[in-house]
Order: structure tokens, then C-alpha cells, then sequence
């Protein structure tokens, strides 16, 4: 019923909305005729780290609890009300209660006196910590929800420690190679505004067919770790939580969309697809959003979806809303979506690949001429596009499957980025002011 990866059919009603229905505590009896020879309690759920909207409040306090306790602050805020009342949560972490308060007098200053505060910025003369949001819209589209908690839980449980994972530091000479052979045979090339900026990481799929998409040569590919060796210098890494948090601080929002989440579908209590509503705000849900992306100007954005075929991470192919400074975005765009990526590739068993639309899209049509294949940014509907116009770097992220797998690479993928933010902060922050 659930395919062969998760529960990622497109068939919502029929196959994604109904794991409500069988995720749950039940009894599980060894019966001889008449007679309970042993009984036990089960859990059953799509996957290991599947989180029902029933345990998403408790575990927020849970969190905050234990990231207090190792010596860091965190605090669980409610930061709005859905259309049926629920109360939308988000979890602040930080180095210490001060870091919140001192970005937000910063905050002020930059908005009525920017230029002193670059000038200060730009001098070294402050010590400045930015803040990273990360978020879901979507709740049927469970990794997103799934991948944020497990990056909290793993951030507060380390929060006196460091967490391992693996990154690829560069691409083998055999990986560039595979690269330019798959984009001849794929029919695409790199466009002249990015060309020297991207990699071309994680494109790989070595002829590799997909289990559930079986002739697509785009859908996500599950690569041998002999394969992967082949083409990517991979080393094992660390990111120490006290430090990465000496930079950043996080902003998380699990479930934006409660109500969906409470009944495991895509739209709010008012039937409304809230990825939608951004440019109108209709939708309370999307107001308090709003409202809290402009008071916290978050530096960095990242919204995690589902579901297509391949795993994909933005930034967008063109067009591009003209409001936005695009020239300024992609400078550190494409570089900071490889790093998410290829993280996420390298950390779960059979997501191995991922496509980029800036970088992934141009592709020949039938008169041998290269056009875009749009995945375009131009619509201010959707959250992270919107919150482009705040100054955010943001990034929508389709992964391919609802299970375990998707889940993992995420949240890798979002420590990482953690990480790559606190290393690059003052040239995002040029990038934005």
C-alpha cells in the first residue's frame, strides 16, 4: 500500500493521509487457542523517527529541558494560533538568553542606523550571532517535519559535545569526468550565471535506475559507498555544538501547519494550501510566519518538502521575482545549496544524488536549442521566496521519499548548514545589508 519506499504516494487520501489511521500504541498477544501465552506493547509508525502531531509539544519542552540542563538556552515560544486554535510552537537555541536579546537591539539598530552597524560589523568591533530558521509547511510530507526534530534533538543532546557526520571535501578527477559524461548524455548544461560557481556535486547517478521511478533519469539514485568513493573525496567531520552556536543561533518550527499536522494532510483547518498564501496572507497560520520572519530578519531560511522524484535543493532556475537581488543571492547561493546537498547524500543510505534547479535545468529541447525546465522563484506565494524580500537567504527542498532514509539526510544536511552559516556570516550578512 505505501510503495516502495515510504509513504510518499502522490495518491494523498488513499495512501499519505491514512497513516493516521495505523500509527499508534497496540497490543500485540502470542495466542494458543484460547490462552495468552505472552503479550507486549507495539509502536507503529511509517518509520523510526516519525513524529505524530501528538508528541511534537511535549518533545519541544522536552528538548529545551535538556539543552538548558548541558549549558545552552533554549526556549519554546508561541508564536501564533492556527485557524482551529492549535498553538504554533517554535524552539529558540542559543548560545544564552543574552544572544536573542542582543540580536534584537541589533536588529533595531540596523533598521534605523545600517550604516554604523556594517561599519561596526565590518570593523570586527561587535561579536554577532545570526539566526538560521528551519521549518515545514507541508505536514503530509513527513521528513519535513521529522528532519527538523531530529537535527533539534541531536543539536540539544550534543549540546556539550560535538555530533559526526561525513562530508565530501571534493569531487574525484573520475567524478568530474562522470559528471560532464552524465550531462551530455542528460542533454544539459551549466548556465553562464553559474558556471563557475558550481561543482556539480551529487549530479552523479552512474546509470543507476530507480526502484519506484524505473526510466527516470532524473529520480534520486542509490549509490554503493564503492561508487561514491569512486567519485567523491569523502572524510568524516564534526560539528561541536557550543561552537557552531558561538555564530548562529536556530529558529525551529517543526510544524508551521498544526492543524494539517494533527490529521497528517497538506492543507490548513480552512482547506488552504498555506505554501500558497505568502503574498496575500490570508491564513492566520501565515501571518504569524510573516510576523515572526520580520521581527527576527533570519540571515538564512530553510523549508523542507515533498515529494518528487529526484531530491532536489534550490536555488531556483529563472525567472526570478524582480524585486529581489538575485545578483546579490546566487554569490553565495549555489555554493551554500551544494554544501546542504552533498551533505545530505553522504549521510543516509540510498539518497545519493540531487539536482539543482539553477544548475540542473537548462536543459536541450527538440530543435537542440537549451531552455529552462522551470523551477522558478518568481511567485512571492511560497515562504521562502517571500522571505527573500526580508534579506533571507532562503531554500525550498523536495526529498524523495517519506521514510527514514529522507529524514536522516536532512537533518545531516541541516547540522552542516549550521556549520556553513557560522563560517560564512559576515559575507552573507554583506550579501543582505
Amino acid at each position: 500500500m505505501y510503495g516502495v519506499n515510504g509513504i510518499d504516494g502522490r495518491a494523498r487520501a488513499e495512501i499519505r493521509n491514512s497513516i493516521s489511521d495505523f500509527t499508534g500504541e497496540y497490543q500485540l498477544e502470542l495466542v494458543n487457542k484460547d490462552e495468552v501465552l505472552a503479550q507486549t506493547e507495539v509502536e507503529v509508525k511509517p518509520y523510526d523517527s516519525y513524529y505524530p502531531y501528538s508528541v511534537i509539544d511535549e518533545s519541544l519542552s522536552d528538548f529545551a529541558k535538556i539543552a538548558n540542563d548541558k549549558g545552552i538556552y533554549a526556549e519554546v515560544k508561541e508564536f501564533g494560533k492556527s485557524s482551529q486554535g492549535r498553538p504554533m510552537q517554535a524552539l529558540f537555541v542559543a548560545s544564552d538568553k543574552k544572544t536573542l536579546d542582543e540580536y534584537q537591539e541589533l536588529n533595531k539598530r540596523a533598521m534605523e542606523d545600517p550604516e554604523s552597524v556594517l561599519k561596526e560589523v565590518e570593523s570586527g568591533e561587535i561579536n554577532y550571532k545570526v539566526p538560521i530558521i528551519y521549518s515545514n509547511i507541508h505536514s503530509d510530507e513527513n521528513p519535513g517535519v521529522d528532519s527538523v526534530m531530529e537535527f533539534t534533538k541531536e543539536l540539544v543532546n550534543k549540546a556539550d559535545d560535538s555530533i559526526p557526520y561525513r562530508v565530501i571535501d571534493s569531487m574525484t578527477d573520475e567524478g568530474k569526468t562522470q559528471v560532464e559524461k552524465e550531462k551530455e548524455e542528460r542533454g544539459i548544461r551549466w548556465s553562464e550565471l553559474v558556471e563557475d560557481q558550481v561543482t556539480g556535486v551529487g549530479y552523479i547517478r552512474d546509470g543507476v535506475e530507480s526502484e519506484e521511478h524505473p526510466g527516470n533519469t532524473d529520480a534520486a539514485a542509490n549509490l554503493s559507498e564503492e561508487q561514491l568513493n569512486k567519485f567523491y573525496n569523502i572524510k568524516d567531520t564534526s560539528a561541536n555544538v557550543k561552537e557552531m552556536l558561538d555564530d548562529v543561533f536556530f529558529i525551529l518550527v517543526p510544524s508551521e501547519n498544526v492543524d494539517a499536522h494533527a490529521v497528517n494532510v497538506r492543507t490548513n483547518g480552512n482547506g488552504f494550501d498555506l505554501n500558497r498564501d505568502n503574498t496575500y496572507q490570508t491564513q492566520l497560520e501565515t501571518q504569524a510566519m510573516t510576523e515572526m520572519i520580520s521581527q527576527w530578519n533570519p540571515v538564512n531560511l530553510y523549508e523542507i518538502h515533498g515529494f518528487y522524484n529526484q531530491f532536489q535543493v534550490e536555488p531556483c532556475s529563472p525567472t526570478h521575482d524582480p524585486n529581489v537581488e538575485y545578483d546579490l543571492f546566487i554569490e553565495n547561493a549555489v555554493q551554500q545549496g551544494e554544501a546542504f546537498g552533498s551533505t545530505a547524500i553522504v549521510n543516509n543510505d540510498s539518497i545519493n544524488s540531487f539536482q539543482m534547479p539553477v544548475r540542473d535545468y537548462l536543459k536541450k529541447n527538440d530543435k537542440g536549442d537549451f531552455e529552462w525546465d522551470p523551477f522558478d522563484d518568481m511567485s512571492t506565494s511560497y515562504t521562502p521566496q517571500y522571505s527573500f524580500l526580508h534579506g533571507t537567504l532562503a531554500y525550498t527542498v523536495e526529498v524523495p521519499y517519506g521514510n527514514e532514509d529522507a529524514t536522516q539526510a536532512v537533518k545531516y544536511a541541516l547540522l552542516n548548514n549550521g556549520k556553513y552559516v557560522g563560517e560564512h556570516k559576515k559575507e552573507i550578512l554583506d550579501l543582505i545589508t
